[in-house]
């Protein structure tokens, strides 16, 4: 398919890198990916954490920790996580364990501590997230990936379908930074929309689309939550990136002032996105 109008549509929304978190990323869809990124089709930094180890990337993109799944459903194997988080590690490489459910996000603690923590491995969504392992998450230098915008879009079935138990669990934020856990957001699109402003929104207000609340007390401020979308694709719990001479020119244009924008985050407000110091035009489109 077509790629380039998901390129303009990214930049649209002031978006300068993407990750492609794909588990077992097949040498068709690769290869697409990389000949988007040599012809410009998608002109963001792009990041893939389900390629190989072995994978031929060039230029046109980063390898990211390798992407792994903890699958409650589909039978859940500690030991043999264990044994995948170790392999990972001896070459170098850092480990990227989707988690969502409570079984889930224990599992792969519990996995990353028999393995050993290397710099860079990371929970993607930790969706239901036991307090408990606050401390091992904080202690082992763990980055949890959250989506904020699945409290806006997905909050309302969470509220109906989620056990009650797991429901002061669910999507947390505030609760994770106070117990010393690095936190880093993503988009989850498209299972959530791709524009990030809407996802600042909802670290913010913590509302689902019916007007409920969910977790007021994980509320974070915008700043914070724009900071999320700020740090380098290869450190999501870095320092937010700035704009300083000799620095990467990747950044968005603004037609109001940050504290307009943060008081009130709203995509129309990006007027001009720049990727290696080269304006792409953002197009609106069926992503959002």
């Amino acid at each position: 398919p077509a790629l380039a109008p998901v390129g303009h549509e990214l930049a649209a929304f002031g978006i300068t890198g993407v990750t492609d978190a794909t588990v077992g990323l097949d040498p068709g869809r690769l290869g697409l990916l990389l000949a988007a990124r040599a012809e410009g089709a998608i002109p963001q930094q792009l990041l893939l954490l389900g390629v190989d180890d072995e994978a031929e990337l060039g230029r046109r993109a980063q390898r990211g920790p390798a992407k792994l799944l903890a699958d409650e459903f589909g039978g859940l194997d500690p030991d043999a996580l264990t044994e995948a988080i170790r392999a990972h590690h001896d070459r170098g490489r850092a480990v990227a364990i989707h988690a969502v459910t409570r079984a889930e996000n224990i599992a792969a603690v519990a996995a990353l501590r028999a393995a050993g923590v290397r710099p860079g491995d990371r929970i993607e969504h930790g969706s239901v997230l036991p307090t408990d392992l606050d401390a091992h998450l904080a202690a082992g230098g763990i980055t949890v990936i959250i989506q904020p915008a699945l409290v806006a879009e997905r909050g309302d079935h969470h509220l109906r379908a989620v056990d009650p138990e797991d429901l002061p669990l669910l999507h947390r934020q505030a609760s994770l930074l106070a117990a010393g856990v690095a936190v880093a957001a993503g988009s989850d699109a498209p299972v959530t929309s791709v524009d990030p402003w809407r996802a600042i929104a909802a670290a913010t207000d913590r509302r689902t689309r019916r007007g409920a609340v969910l977790g007021p007390a994980e509320r974070v401020s915008a700043r914070t939550a724009l900071n999320w979308f700020l740090t380098p694709l290869e450190d999501p719990a870095g320092s937010p990136r700035r704009v300083t001479v000799g620095a990467p020119a990747d950044l968005c244009l603004l037609d109001v002032p940050l504290a307009s924008m943060l008081a009130a985050p709203d995509a129309s407000h990006v007027r001009a996105t720049w990727i290696d110091g080269v304006r792409i035009d953002g197009v609106p489109g069926s992503m959002v």
